[in-house]
């Protein structure tokens, strides 16, 4: 396993659940966090505080990762305290459960938003942003294979994800991501 101690990680949305789970790891592992959230402060300053005490590096950043700004600004967070970015971790994701004829023009937006253009925008940092040899890990869900009911747009999403993901890899690995330079 390569070693994370002295890296820096940014995880969306890991004030809760799984991302909660992924930062705290990541941190035992000797990595410094970009705790991110969207609402819970609280909740993002509880999982910070679990790693100072643990004698690891945290900050809390609210931003949300469907809007390029704070995507931006979650970036800059990173960079102003630990001076680098060497793992992006997508994790924020969200479900609205309706059958697709239930589901509203603003259910799909939002789910959209979050889960794919959220992805979109952390790549699109990321790729100029990430030290050399850095990593992203973009979740997706076996429900893009299962076809259950209620979960069509949600499974739209991920399916999203995983070709955003494909696509981008390739584009790193060949050097085609238009000439943006990385930090070493």
């Amino acid at each position: 396993m390569i070693s994370l101690k002295g890296k820096v990680a940014i995880v969306t949305d890991s004030s809760r659940g799984i991302g909660r789970v992924i930062a705290k790891d990541l941190a035992k592992e000797g990595c410094s966090l970009v705790v991110n959230y969207s609402s819970s402060e609280a909740a993002a300053k509880s999982v910070v505080d679990e790693i100072l005490t643990a004698d690891g590096g945290a900050i809390a950043v609210k931003a949300n990762v469907a809007s390029s700004s704070d995507m931006t600004a979650l970036f800059d967070a990173a960079i102003d305290r630990f001076g680098k970015v060497d793992i992006l971790v997508n994790n924020a994701g969200i479900n609205i459960y309706k059958p697709i004829e239930d589901t509203t023009e603003e259910d799909f937006d939002r789910i959209f938003q979050i889960n794919v253009k959220g992805v979109f925008l952390g790549m699109r940092e990321a790729a100029t942003r990430l030290q050399k040899n850095g990593r992203i890990v973009s979740f997706s869900s076996s429900v893009t294979r299962l076809m259950l009911p209620t979960y069509g747009v949600y499974s739209a999403t991920k399916a999203s994800v995983e070709q955003l993901t494909r696509v981008f890899a390739k584009e790193v690995r060949t050097g085609k991501n238009n000439g943006s330079a990385r930090n070493d």
